[in-house]
């Protein structure tokens, strides 16, 4: 059979090449909106989902292990509860020592300089600079503690439904300090390291297809703000939309369906993160972020960029839109050429099919980079936004 494939496309398959001219077609012909994951915040630094869920988790267990070497009548088998957060930066600190430690096995240097590291960094951030000394004992049991069982601890957590571990979580958090903690550990934000918005060539291709195709509706399904501040840079200006007051006098938006944490704080919203926070998304029939969602799933054609496309309450409001649907819905989504067997070659098609069923039309792009699964996206959206302009002709 003839490749029908421009030469230029051939780094895609040729169904993604299908979709992928079906896609320039759409967006010339119809008004588009796009819908972002937190593979898109990821392009300026910002954890993704499942990173996210370990962050918070790894919180919780620094203040676990605390509470069992204070004795707090706190055990392996008696979680801590009403827990306030201080030990936000737990994910920080295992990386700092993971990294030292691979940097010193390299040098075949003793590993208690990554010990003696990591305890003048504790003491200075979270104990008293006065109390240093008296600390020590109680630093080195605490640390002991910690490293014994960090790593079964977190391959334990990504055996988990990430949904139902932010739920496990949020069970033994003090109310008050949800928000807090996914707040850090979401921006990695402090004091003496605040999180600096720099764009990204993932952002920068965005800023140009916008322009491009006038988009006037974004959806975020996570809960930074950061596209918003770089769009402002850029004197584009939308409104960031977060609740049904919010919706007065805004002409181009930005959804945030799953909850906000702006940067800057000043705004608390629920977040949509947590088991029971899904279900109860799921019983709201007359919900502001439910209803916008399926207005604009009905009434454009919706670019996915950045997410997996697995988050339950959006599936099942796009499965609620699949009889009224008018137009194609596009999702970028990586696959690995490089290591593909036959059998990720069938689970691939599976989920293509199953978002098929959902409206969606999926574009699978060469995984270039393992620990970066969005970094090929910039190319694709730029190569996009050229073919519009008609910088680059197809055939």
């Amino acid at each position: 059979m003839k490749d029908f494939r421009p030469d230029i496309l051939k780094f895609l398959d040729k169904k993604s090449t299908s979709n992928f001219l079906k896609l320039v077609k759409d967006t010339k012909d119809n008004k588009c909106s796009l819908v972002f994951g937190a593979g898109v915040a990821a392009s300026v630094g910002l954890p993704v989902w499942d990173t996210l869920i370990i962050k918070i988790c790894l919180a919780y267990y620094y203040h676990w292990i605390f509470d069992i070497v204070h004795k707090k009548n706190i055990t392996y088998e008696n979680p801590p509860t009403n827990t306030p957060m201080g030990f936000t930066q737990a994910y920080d600190f295992y990386l700092q020592k993971k990294r030292l430690q691979e940097l010193l096995d390299t040098m075949k240097v003793s590993f208690k300089i990554v010990n003696k590291t990591t305890q003048i960094y504790i003491n200075e951030k979270l104990l008293s600079p006065s109390k240093t000394a008296a600390s020590e004992k109680f630093y080195n049991d605490w640390q002991k503690k910690i490293d014994e069982n960090i790593e079964s601890f977190m391959e334990k957590v990504k055996d988990f439904d990430p949904i139902l571990i932010a739920q496990m979580i949020k069970n033994r958090i003090r109310i008050t300090d949800w928000n807090y903690l996914v707040r850090k550990c979401l921006y990695s934000s402090y004091e003496d390291s605040p999180y600096k918005i720099t764009s990204s060539e993932l952002f920068k291709a965005l800023i140009e297809l916008i322009k491009t195709i006038d988009i006037s509706e974004i959806i975020n399904l996570n809960y930074d703000d950061t596209f918003y501040h770089i769009l402002r840079k850029n004197n584009l200006n939308f409104k960031n939309i977060y609740s049904e007051i919010s919706f007065k006098n805004s002409v181009k938006r930005i959804y945030y369906p799953h909850g906000y944490l702006p940067l800057y704080g000043g705004v608390v919203t629920k977040l949509i993160l947590s088991e029971e926070d899904y279900q109860e998304e799921s019983f709201k029939f007359d919900n502001w972020a439910n209803n916008m969602q399926s207005s604009i799933y009905n009434n454009s054609s919706c670019i996915f960029i950045g997410l997996s496309l697995t988050d339950p309450n959006l599936r099942r409001i796009l499965k609620s839109c699949t009889k009224s649907l008018k137009f194609n819905h596009y999702a970028f989504l990586p696959t690995d050429n490089q290591n593909k067997s036959k059998t990720q070659i069938m689970i691939d098609s599976l989920f293509n099919e199953d978002l098929n069923r959902l409206g969606i039309k999926v574009i699978r792009y060469p995984l270039i980079n393992k620990s970066d699964r969005y970094c090929k996206l910039p190319y694709l959206i730029n190569f996009l936004t050229r073919v519009l302009n008609n910088e680059i002709q197809l055939f």
